[in-house]
């Protein structure tokens, strides 16, 4: 099925159930469901269709007939049919509804069909082909299948994706989307051997990663942070934890939203948010199985099996397990994964899903620190397998567990509900020093950072309890038929310190070139006493969205939502417990799209998010009001090849005020402050802007290409100091981390001809000059680099497909985080190497 980037109606045997998956016609949230109640091909049915236009009169046919129908609204729109009447089997009497129409159809399941564009001959006259019984899509020989997320990007072989619901809500084409939306499709994934959600991340359009602690990353995007991480579009379901990350093979795809994205994420930052999207069950029979191994002793392999056990019910299971040290000397690490969900038709017009997932990172690993630099400011360049100063027995671990579930419910013609729920868990046990052991090496000594004389071995969790609820349907106002949602969502955040344990150890000052990571010996932990701090987070938010057929070019898309947010947090067993609040924060969201022709529109959107600020006071001692980060964005997009090719330019500018400054008015010691510290007032602003491009999709016949440019440029706008004069900052970039110029480019084409079979990969990560600067003086930079990946793949047979991928080919030497001259240095990794075989029944 080609959608052409429109959008495509889902029908189902009571009436039209859902909505748009990607288009302009768009009616609702599109969710493709099985119904038990199955039409049977050649069973006799009462048909009674008028002429009329196509799209209403296949809504009609769905509910007669007992199929599900999915049509690209925007061809259809203006078709006139005929119209059927008579007994007769449901797949005659859609031959003789498309009769005259140019359309066609074919089987997509036991009771699917898609309707596309009928072939043409070479005089341009139609040609009526046979109806095809088929899955969604074939890729890398595995058996085609249809999947409840329509959606869904694993069996399109595809660098592009139908559409995304992370912006508004709504299951939009990427073209009729009003904001920058990248998506890292499964085919990506595997043809580039992502192993975690943050190796996807950092190869999109625009994102750039700074290390916030070992194994946790803080991803940015057009000068800002991005907020926290979604799963299936749910408000805090993907909160992360530092020395986790999630394993890619449970999800389908990734979502980014570049800009503010407030109306789906609630609290958060202006540089956008991630979204990831689960694998759901297949229709069908699928078996895989997938071996890496690689440098560094990596060994990888991990099994997806999705069974349909009756027509109504159906199971999918993942399992996977790496065993791996890393580049740096004695770092070693054992993820283990385990992932099941199943889907219930309990009624046909009812879809239950419940799921859950285990995942450990358990990890040798060196202190969060990172590598030093010398105090004068000078690169140590110290060996790229240096651990510092970290001894070899510290260890970082990680269990994380999730479980969720949801309930989808037809209302009756284009409505549905939809409720989802996610709990999530992680224990953290892991050794933290009691004293810094960050510092700048002396350029004479050698002797820089050094460890405490007590190691404290913290246990912690964050426990997360997420909800969403959610009505959307079509209405139909002047004439037009309009999509709407509204919804509401519940997150609760619980991090906490269970208990710690410490031991003494004899620091040992050495020169940190060739330090001895057992120069400490491994000391002996007291028991475990309980800590007694936490901090409960509270977000809970209502909204609503619309997206107005206001012509037939022309349309609109308004939102708001209404935010709560509270923290009560204890610093230690004795302590009391502080609340913060903030009520009401309304976020706006609006974009407009004007289709020009077929494949290009124009749009403009505006989009904001808050982030709270409440441990700070104003004079009056009421709580300093949330940040305000607000997108601007202007472009225009395309959309060729049946939606198989996606490009976007767009202009974008983020305005980011209210960010807190002391108040001069008011100085130490402020009476309006409880803790007795500074007043504040909201008067900071900073901006970033600047325009980027992408294109995804099948460029020529073979050829799969994601590839991305963006220019950034950030700035104080107003920054003062505490006598209300102009700051140093004001006038100077805002965020020096960020590159100026960042490309992104991958490209895998599929050799034609007595070649067929071997696939040929290759791409650049490059990026302007960037600079951390921890004050004034202790400033680290680094030059631009590039980077060059390769793959070379042969496919043996239809079941098994080997690769072999080399990441930075030409071994370059470079830092992937800065940090200052004390701490925080990372080096990216040098040359890699690694071997995929996928076997696939």
């Amino acid at each position: 099925m080609s959608f052409g980037g429109l959008s495509a109606r889902l029908i189902d045997g009571r009436g039209v159930f859902g909505a748009v998956l990607l288009g302009t016609t768009a009616i609702g949230p599109a969710m493709l469901m099985a119904a038990p109640a199955h039409a049977q091909s050649g069973a006799q049915r009462n048909f009674n269709i008028e002429a009329q236009n196509l799209d209403r009169a296949l809504a009609i046919f769905g509910s007669q007939s007992g199929l599900q129908v999915t049509v690209d609204g925007a061809q259809v729109r203006g078709v006139r049919t005929q119209g059927v009447s008579g007994a007769m089997s449901p797949e005659q009497a859609l031959s003789t509804l498309l009769s005259g129409t140019g359309f066609t159809f074919r089987h997509a399941g036991a009771n699917t069909v898609l309707i596309e564009r009928a072939p043409t001959v070479a005089d341009g006259a139609t040609q009526l082909g046979p109806v095809r019984v088929e899955g969604a899509g074939a890729s890398a020989g595995l058996a085609p299948s249809a999947n409840s997320d329509m959606l869904a990007s694993e069996a399109t072989r595809s660098y592009t994706a139908r559409g995304a619901i992370t912006a508004s809500k709504l299951p939009l084409t990427l073209r009729e989307t009003p904001q920058s939306v990248s998506v890292i499709t499964r085919q990506q994934i595997e043809d580039r051997n992502f192993m975690t959600i943050d190796d996807a991340v950092e190869s999109a359009t625009g994102i750039t990663g700074t290390a916030a602690n070992l194994g946790s990353i803080t991803f940015n995007a057009r000068g800002f942070s991005m907020g926290s991480t979604q799963i299936d579009g749910m408000m805090g379901a993907g909160t992360s934890t530092g020395g986790y990350t999630p394993n890619v093979a449970m999800f389908d795809r990734v979502e980014i939203v570049r800009g503010a994205a407030g109306l789906v994420s609630g609290q958060g930052n202006p540089g956008g948010v991630v979204n990831l999207v689960r694998k759901r069950p297949l229709e069908t029979e699928r078996y895989g199985l997938v071996a890496h191994a690689g440098t560094w002793n990596q060994f990888r392999v991990e099994a997806d099996i999705s069974v349909p056990l009756t027509d109504w019910l159906r199971v999918r299971g993942i399992a996977a397990y790496e065993d791996r040290e890393f580049f740096i000397d004695l770092q070693h690490a054992k993820r283990p994964l385990l992932y099941g969900i199943l889907e219930a038709d309990v009624t046909p017009t009812t879809l239950v899903t419940i799921g859950a997932s285990y995942e450990e990172n358990n990890t040798d690993a060196f202190f969060n620190s990172g590598l030093p630099w010398f105090s004068d400011g000078r690169d140590s360049r110290l060996p790229r397998s240096s651990r510092g100063i970290a001894p070899g027995w510290n260890h970082f671990n990680v269990n994380a567990v999730n479980a969720f579930g949801g309930i989808e419910q037809q209302l009756g013609g284009s409505w549905k509900a939809k409720l989802q729920v996610n709990y999530q868990h992680w224990l953290q046990d892991w050794l933290a020093p009691n004293a810094a052991v960050v510092a700048a090496i002396d350029p004479v000594t050698l002797i820089g950072p050094r460890l405490g004389a007590t190691i404290t071995d913290i246990m912690s969790s964050t426990e997360t309890v997420s909800a969403e609820g959610q009505v959307s349907g079509e209405v139909n106002l002047l004439g037009r038929a309009h999509e709407v949602m509204v919804g509401a969502s519940h997150s609760r955040q619980l991090a906490y310190g269970r208990k710690e344990a410490r031991a003494t150890v004899v620091a040992v000052p050495q020169p940190i070139f060739g330090a001895d990571p057992w120069a400490i010996a491994e000391p002996t932990f007291g028991p475990f006493v309980p800590i007694g701090n936490y901090t409960r987070t509270v977000q809970q938010g209502i909204w609503g969205v619309a997206r107005l057929n206001v012509a037939d070019p022309l349309k609109l898309i308004v939102g708001a939502r209404l935010s709560n947010h509270e923290t009560v947090s204890r610093a230690n067993a004795t302590a009391t417990p502080v609340s913060r609040k903030q009520k009401n924060v309304f976020t706006p969201y609006g974009g407009i799209v004007f289709d020009v022709d077929r494949n290009w529109s124009l749009y403009a959107s505006y989009a904001d998010i808050f982030r709270v600020q409440n441990s700070l006071y104003q004079a009056d001692g009421t709580p300093l009001p949330p940040v305000v980060g607000a997108n601007y964005e202007l472009g225009a997009k395309g959309e060729f090849y049946d939606g198989k090719l996606n490009l976007s330019f767009a202009l974008f500018r983020i305005l980011e005020t209210n960010r807190s400054q002391i108040d001069p008015e008011n100085p130490l010691p402020c009476a309006g402050s409880p803790t007795g510290g500074a007043c504040y007032i909201a008067e900071g602003k900073v901006r970033g802007q600047g325009l980027e491009t992408e294109i995804s999709g099948e460029l020529i016949p073979g050829l799969q290409i994601t590839a991305g440019y963006t220019y950034t440029k950030t700035r104080y706008l107003r920054d003062r100091l505490a006598n209300g004069t102009p700051s140093a900052n004001q006038g100077r970039q805002f965020s020096m981390i960020t590159p100026k110029h960042l490309v992104r480019i991958w490209a895998n084409y599929a050799l034609p001809g007595t070649l067929e079979g071997v696939t040929l990969g290759a791409g650049i990560n490059a990026q302007s000059r960037t600079t951390s600067a921890y004050n004034v003086t202790d400033i680290v930079e680094q030059a631009g680099y590039v980077l060059v990946n390769a793959r070379l793949g042969y496919r043996v047979n239809e079941h098994l497909m080997l690769g072999l991928n080399a990441n930075n080919l030409f071994d370059k030497r470079y830092y992937q985080r800065l940090g200052a001259w004390s701490s925080g240095n990372r080096y990216g990794e040098p040359r890699s190497v690694l071997l995929t075989a996928r076997l696939t029944y």
